[in-house]
């Protein structure tokens, strides 16, 4: 089974809300240190697509802006997250309210940057601040949910070793690991922080899933990233992935 290739930026998105009086946004151009500049003209946020349909991903689009040094890369790896969502739905079986926690993770993964601008353990600063935050689009366990998610898109896989991850109920960690899986697939296809990829397809086999993708320039850093963060999908949803990028310059 496959899906055709489709671009991953053309409709633009509305006007973002203002950010809470207490955080001005970072500059377009800020960026932490240690960290990639993006490139804005290659994934503006004018013409990112984002489903904004629900209070949820308008209010962590929000929190995003609020608290995220490098907007770029938070907008092209919640793009890239959404469409794997929906290439690889008869592999997830998530539900479509799960799209919503997806987007929302994908949003707030690199927010802890504002707390450790060396990066150091920023996943863990963004499950911070997000669990922080006076949510009022999510409950308290889809919260927990977006959390996890947020530390879990790099470093150490779930494991009942870590307290809040036992905490979860069976159906919650599998909800979670299978969010988690496709986050830490979007965030490698954005190593090089320059929105690299520009279109993404699948091929979907019983023990065995290929992506396709086309991308501005070689994509060695976005393939070296996808080698080493396609491991929980594996282990989750125990079936081989791989990764095809073709390099087709504008």
């Amino acid at each position: 089974m496959s899906s055709p290739p489709a671009p991953l930026s053309s409709i633009p998105s509305s006007r973002p809300p203002a950010p809470p009086p207490w955080a001005a946004p970072p500059s377009a151009s800020a960026t932490a240190p240690g960290r990639k500049p993006s490139l804005p003209s290659a994934s503006p946020a004018s013409t990112v697509t984002l489903d904004l349909s629900s209070p949820a991903a308008r209010e962590a689009r929000s929190l995003m802006l609020a608290r995220e040094p490098e907007p770029a890369h938070a907008l092209q790896v919640t793009r890239l997250a959404l469409r794997l969502f929906d290439l690889l739905a008869p592999v997830h079986l998530l539900k479509p309210a799960d799209r919503t926690l997806l987007q929302c993770a994908a949003l707030l993964h690199d927010t802890g940057w504002s707390l450790s601008p060396s990066g150091k353990a920023h996943h863990k600063h963004s499950a911070d601040i997000i669990r922080a935050h006076s949510w009022q689009s999510l409950e308290p366990r889809e919260t927990e949910i977006v959390a996890q998610a947020a530390r879990y898109h790099r470093k150490k896989l779930p494991t009942t070793g870590h307290k809040p991850y036992a905490r979860l109920e069976h159906a919650e960690r599998q909800r979670l690991c299978r969010i988690a899986a496709l986050l830490r697939i979007a965030d490698a296809l954005d190593r090089s922080h320059t929105a690299n990829i520009r279109s993404l397809a699948a091929h979907i086999e019983p023990a065995a899933v290929t992506l396709r993708a086309t991308s501005r320039t070689p994509a060695h850093e976005e393939e070296y990233g996808f080698l080493k963060k396609r491991d929980l999908f594996i282990a989750h949803f125990e079936r081989a992935i791989t990764l095809d990028v073709r390099s087709r310059p504008r």
